[in-house]
């Protein structure tokens, strides 16, 4: 956590020049192994790592004559679970990102970008709404706690996001952004992480992949300002 505030207080600093924002999102999770075969056998409650919270902070970036725009991303998402046996006390679920979220504005592709959406002239409909494209790579956390044990695993992944959004400007120095997103991940949990789960329930199951995807549903808000135009 203490990193992604320092990237965020760079980003902040950063933000004197150009437009920066801050994002909310909510996720909904379809691990593919974990939600069909881990949950029964560890006795999990069935909402486990179903749904999570992801906070992100953003940079703004264009091109010069068409409107393509990058927002860089550093993102944090927390999902965590309960299980129904005493032995096992908590499992958690982090997730430390950098997404490279890229908006396509088909509707006014040759239009002014140079400007927040309020003082854009035109509809809005035309002026904001955009297609995504969010390609990214993750540090995952995962943590398991029990009685008489205690377990982590680390390691990297990646995703691609596709989604679409409208911008509505407030004024000329906010917009704010709904959006919606599926974003898949080929591999989110490892084999070092399914090997220790097959061993914990003495290998009753059916051996594992060594990978678990997640094909994920994101909403989300985000607040744009934009502190350096000139009105």
């Amino acid at each position: 956590m203490r990193y992604f505030l320092s990237l965020s207080f760079m980003i902040f600093c950063l933000s004197a020049n150009g437009q920066f924002g801050a994002s909310i999102k909510y996720n909904n999770n379809g691990f593919s192994d974990w939600n069909s075969n881990y949950t029964s056998e560890l006795q999990f409650t069935e909402d486990v790592f179903n749904t999570g919270l992801e906070a992100g902070v953003d940079y703004w970036l264009r091109l010069k004559n068409h409107r393509i725009e990058f927002f860089p991303e550093f993102s944090y998402a927390v999902s965590s679970g309960e299980s129904d046996l005493p032995s096992i006390s908590n499992i958690n679920f982090q997730q430390f990102g950098l997404n490279i979220n890229t908006h396509f504005y088909l509707l006014d592709f040759e239009g002014d970008c140079d400007c927040p959406t309020w003082s854009k002239g035109g509809g809005f409909m035309k002026k904001g709404f955009f297609l995504m494209l969010s390609p990214g790579v993750n540090f995952n956390q995962f943590e398991l706690k029990g009685e008489s044990f205690e377990y982590s695993n680390n390691h990297f992944t990646y995703k691609i996001g596709l989604g679409a959004g409208i911008d509505f400007g407030i004024n000329n120095l906010i917009t704010i952004t709904p959006f919606v997103m599926y974003n898949y991940y080929p591999s989110v949990m490892n084999n070092t992480f399914n090997t220790y789960i097959d061993n914990f329930t003495i290998n009753e199951g059916p051996t594992r992949d060594e990978k678990t995807s997640n094909g994920q549903l994101q909403l989300g808000f985000r607040i744009g300002f934009r502190p350096d135009y000139k009105y």
